[in-house]
């Protein structure tokens, strides 16, 4: 079955309400640099580089080329003052105007080098700053990696960036963050685990009010529902993204709109309106320079045109986006086009054009497609999952043995005062009642020693209050440990769902070996122990294990070895004895 190409949106910048409003702030910013580029100082850098900064965001994504101008002047004013954040902001726009115009090695190039500047110039008192531009270079590499079709690489990326917006309450960087894993779970197929992660998203944005991260968000969930067949739902969240983009005046997210309309009435069947939104996108795409967005429409119009059987004007429009493909390396789209471009072969009576065609398909969609991929992506979610819960319940877990720790030691201190107390007032009355018996004279000196007595005695009483009091806080410090106890137990029983994931289906034993039988009895919940099959044209392999470790560490290093037999025996071919 033939794949249309749709176009994903990921990073989101701030834009003005119009087109009109916009350039109406663009001509105010202009006039602003004219007053400011000839004076000097502080303030004056400071002043031009908010000012280049906001026109290259402005230009980023209908001209990058301009846009990149202007972030480079932003940065050289950003080193004037010495604000190392700035600069790597600066670099990173960069990065992401490469990432647009389709030049991931320059991008990447950008990226590293921003975060270069983080680690090497920023002070630690910038640390939140610090770690929520970390968090978006971390991101667009993650984007890059997905351009490229590395999607373990990508997804790698993403948790690092959702774990450091978790840590600093970056909303908005989550969001971003949950909808670029939504994309990779979609490219993978995993169209449950896509919409979780959108609308989980879509909802922070709501709650932010961020137009842009709606408009893309809601984009994104339109083609999970079009390549579902539920082409309704699909145009309806497409139309409420383009109205988003229409008013915000995003041009390349105007253009992956109607390019994804175009590809539901191409799906059913209505050519002509097909054509109209790709010829419509294709327009914006060569206004704005966004070479990607290019060859995926002109590779969906060159598909189109062989269902009408205009073959010539197809091979020229497919041929036109695999150049561009090949050039920026998006082997998504290359898989699709190459398919396109055999059937075309193949209807002409081109058949050896045709095998050549299809063999490149079948290469991009193995690249694509690989099963160490898919395993990556589900292997690098449970240990991000499992590793943040742990983490979670160490946290409380050592916080509330310390308030123990040292209520303990309080006790003590009170005890031995009490003690202590107590002892000196016994040996005083000792003293007192000698002094009684020796002469009367001292009978006033008596009674105000009783007097003082009474008064410690009641001071004895405070703290046996007080004693009893700590007493019961202990008991339900002690009570608190237990519950804790009982949640680590809980995590080490989610690790025993990890390590399950890996042993081999029942049904697959029973199917290959159907009189046998697997006793499999864990000392604690989880450990090292495992066993494995496999079955290859010639052979049906059977592994019982034994790892280093007990317990989680075990398990875990379980999941290696099973993970290493696999490659060795499936991928490797490695049958020998």
């Amino acid at each position: 079955m033939k794949k249309h190409i749709k176009i994903f949106i990921f990073l989101f910048t701030l834009l003005s309400s119009s087109l009109s409003a916009q350039q109406n702030k663009i001509d105010s910013l202009f006039t602003e640099l004219k007053k400011w580029q000839s004076k000097t100082g502080y303030q004056a850098d400071t002043t031009l580089y908010n000012i280049y900064y906001t026109l290259g965001m402005k230009y980023q994504n209908s001209n990058p080329d301009t846009a990149i101008y202007f972030f480079k002047q932003s940065i050289a004013r950003s080193q004037n003052i010495k604000d190392a954040i700035k600069e790597a902001l600066g670099v990173k726009e960069i990065g992401w105007c490469y990432l647009l115009k389709g030049d991931f090695n320059l991008a990447m190039q950008q990226y590293e080098l921003a975060l270069k500047v983080l680690s090497e110039k920023v002070d630690e008192k910038e640390k939140i700053r610090k770690q929520k531009v970390y968090a978006a270079i971390l991101g667009n590499i993650g984007i890059v990696y997905k351009y490229q079709g590395n999607y373990a690489k990508a997804l790698e990326y993403y948790f690092k960036a959702l774990k450091i917006n978790d840590e600093i309450g970056d909303k908005q960087g989550q969001a971003i963050n949950l909808g670029n894993i939504g994309i990779v779970y979609k490219y993978q197929g995993n169209y449950a685990k896509a919409l979780d992660y959108y609308f989980k998203a879509l909802k922070i944005h709501e709650e932010i009010g961020n137009k842009q991260g709606q408009s893309a968000i809601l984009g994104n969930i339109g083609i999970v529902y079009s390549d579902q067949g539920n082409y309704a739902k699909a145009l309806d969240y497409y139309f409420k993204a383009l109205k988003i983009n229409d008013e915000i005046g995003d041009k390349q997210r105007q253009a992956n709109n109607l390019g994804n309309i175009g590809i539901v009435y191409h799906k059913q069947g209505n050519y002509a309106k097909a054509l109209e939104y790709y010829f419509k996108a294709l327009k914006i795409n060569d206004e704005i320079g966004d070479r990607q967005g290019q060859s995926v429409n002109l590779g969906n119009i060159g598909d189109l045109y062989i269902k009408q059987k205009k073959y010539k004007e197809a091979e020229e429009y497919l041929k036109e986006a695999i150049a561009i493909g090949e050039e920026l390396h998006i082997i998504y789209h290359l898989e699709s086009f190459y398919n396109s471009l055999s059937e075309l072969y193949s209807k002409t009576g081109r058949y050896q054009e045709a095998l050549e065609a299809y063999k490149k398909h079948v290469m991009y969609k193995d690249s694509v497609n690989s099963e160490e991929n898919k395993k990556a992506l589900a292997i690098k979610e449970m240990q991000y999952l499992f590793e943040k819960k742990q983490a979670e319940e160490k946290g409380r877990y050592e916080k509330m043995m310390a308030l123990a720790e040292a209520e303990k030691k309080r006790q003590k201190i009170i005890i031995w005062f009490v003690t202590v107390s107590l002892i000196l007032i016994l040996a005083f009355l000792g003293v007192t009642f000698y002094s009684l018996q020796v002469t009367k004279k001292q009978k006033r000196i008596i009674e105000e020693v009783k007097d003082e007595i009474a008064r410690q005695k009641e001071e004895v009483e405070k703290q046996n209050i007080i004693i009893k009091q700590q007493k019961e806080e202990v008991e339900e410090q002690k009570r608190l440990v237990e519950e804790k106890n009982k949640e680590i137990t809980d995590s080490i029983l989610y690790a025993r769902r990890i390590q399950d994931a890996i042993l081999p289906d029942e049904d697959l034993w029973k199917k290959l070996l159907p009189d046998s039988f697997v006793l499999y009895l864990p000392k604690d919940i989880v450990a090292g122990d495992f066993y494995w099959l496999v079955e290859t044209d010639d052979y049906i392999f059977v592994a019982a294990a034994d790892c280093t470790g007990h317990g989680v560490p075990g398990a875990m290093v379980s999941v290696t070895c099973s993970n290493a037999l696999n490659k060795s025996v499936l991928e490797e071919k490695n049958h020998e004895h």
